[in-house]
């Protein structure tokens, strides 16, 4: 994304100081770049999307403002932008203050909610529930359990199957405090909601000790 050309050419000089140079237009397009590369949560389909279709609109044909009428087209794409990346974010920070800032269970949030949309429309079965506030309970409960596992024994994120069993464990052992939603899950709903957790923190553990 940053490799991106960003040029002025054919613009005169007059028209250089109405746009003041066309210095809000590239703050803006720092200001994207800033927007996409802060995003917690690269697996997210609308952000996916998002990359996708700017990415395909400049990386192609790089930036290059030719005139007025190019500079306002790219100033309104940019404001589009930089408001739909607003809008996950603000998504993204509710989720976050939920888990006391921790991604790894934002986005675990996330992926059973985005299953459970699906679910919805086919008239399946939720992982778990349907209830946003039920999931947030049953996951801030595995995420103390997990974290004080990982405290307490802090080489456990270096054997891989053996975190995941163990992550497994501590998802049955909370959901049998919810005898309604264990009764209903399925070995699929358990295996999910584990996979994700522990690719969570091997991930955040491999990105942080792979080049101790």
């Amino acid at each position: 994304m940053q490799d991106i050309e960003f040029t002025f050419s054919k613009i005169g000089e007059e028209e250089l100081k109405l746009i003041s140079g066309g210095r809000e237009l590239q703050d803006k397009w720092r200001d994207t770049i800033r927007a996409f590369m802060d995003n917690i949560d690269p697996d997210d389909p609308e952000f996916i999307t998002l990359r996708e279709a700017f990415m395909q609109r400049f990386k192609e044909h790089g930036f290059v403002i030719d005139s007025i009428a190019k500079f306002n087209e790219e100033t309104a794409a940019l404001d589009s932008i930089i408001n739909r990346l607003k809008a996950i974010q603000k998504s993204n920070r509710v989720l976050l203050n939920k888990y006391n800032g921790d991604p790894k269970f934002a986005r675990v949030h996330k992926r059973i909610r985005e299953i459970n949309s699906e679910r919805k429309e086919k008239s399946k079965k939720p992982i778990f529930t349907f209830s946003d506030h039920e999931i947030s309970i049953i996951l801030q409960m595995i995420k103390e359990d997990v974290d004080q596992r990982v405290y307490d024994k802090n080489d456990i994120l270096k054997k891989d199957a053996y975190f995941e069993q163990t992550v497994l464990q501590i998802v049955a052992n909370m959901l049998s405090f919810f005898p309604q939603i264990s009764d209903e899950a399925t070995v699929d709903d358990y295996n999910f909601v584990k996979n994700g957790i522990a690719r969570q923190y091997l991930n955040q553990y491999n990105a942080t000790y792979a080049t101790a």
